[in-house]
């Protein structure tokens, strides 16, 4: 899903967890695939929040990237 936004190249280091009945958390790092100003970036975020409002999922961290070299192995092998 977030994957799915044009502007988005990868995301990694997803962590999602449950704190109770009725919240769910998701912390990701998001890399870009051109270097975009702050508040494009934040309208490409507000969307992407939107769609996980639809998943109960309603709080939200990510990191923005863009050409940053870590490691970005979606599942280690």
């Amino acid at each position: 899903m977030i994957e799915s936004e044009p502007a988005i190249d990868n995301v990694h280091h997803i962590h999602l967890w449950q704190l109770d009945d009725k919240q769910i958390f998701l912390e990701a790092h998001i890399d870009f695939k051109e270097d975009l100003k702050l508040s494009e970036c934040n309208e490409i975020l507000g969307k992407i929040e939107e769609k996980l409002k639809a998943l109960h999922i309603w709080h939200t961290t990510f990191q923005c990237e863009y050409e940053r070299h870590d490691d970005k192995e979606k599942i280690p092998r």
